[in-house]
């Protein structure tokens, strides 16, 4: 019997942290994100600015692995943070206003992880902007309209992605 409460009191503990952990992850993630943003030029040869950013900037290496780490560790807590939700199966406990809530959250996680792969500039991104441009453009109605909106064309295919990724 007493091993099982303290599992319980230890994934309360654990459960409990997602929120403290996410945020020190956001914190990092911003930060860092705010000394790449200033080297960063989404016109152009990125695939080239980021070299430079990595490899001739002091300490850009550390501060882009900071920014990927922990834009990861953000996705995953965000991940954890929902599979708590859908597990506390209490009735009436999900609304429609929460379930917005953690959804579009949830994309927004997403969608900026998203951003940050195409602004990477390499030729996956290009690929991955183009079945992202395609797949929008196939949708009725307002698809151009948010394909032309979220993803640039020619040589700016890379600064809406830009813009989204650090307005957001």
């Amino acid at each position: 019997m007493a091993p099982t409460t303290s599992w319980r009191k230890y994934m309360a503990g654990l459960w409990s942290g997602l929120a403290g952990g996410f945020l020190v992850c956001f914190l990092a993630c911003v930060v860092s994100g705010v000394v790449l943003a200033l080297q960063y030029r989404p016109m152009g040869q990125v695939a080239d600015n980021l070299q430079r950013i990595t490899h001739l900037i002091p300490y850009g290496w550390f501060w882009r692995g900071i920014h990927y780490l922990s834009g990861q560790a953000c996705a995953v807590l965000a991940l954890l943070h929902v599979a708590r939700y859908l597990s506390q199966s209490l009735p009436g406990r999900a609304g429609a206003i929460q379930w917005a809530r953690l959804i579009g959250c949830l994309a927004l996680c997403f969608g900026l992880l998203f951003t940050g792969f195409l602004l990477q500039g390499g030729q996956e991104a290009l690929l991955a902007a183009r079945v992202l441009t395609s797949t929008l453009e196939s949708l009725p109605l307002a698809g151009g309209l948010f394909a032309r909106a979220l993803i640039g064309e020619g040589d700016t295919v890379f600064f809406l992605p830009y813009l989204h990724h650090c307005v957001f």
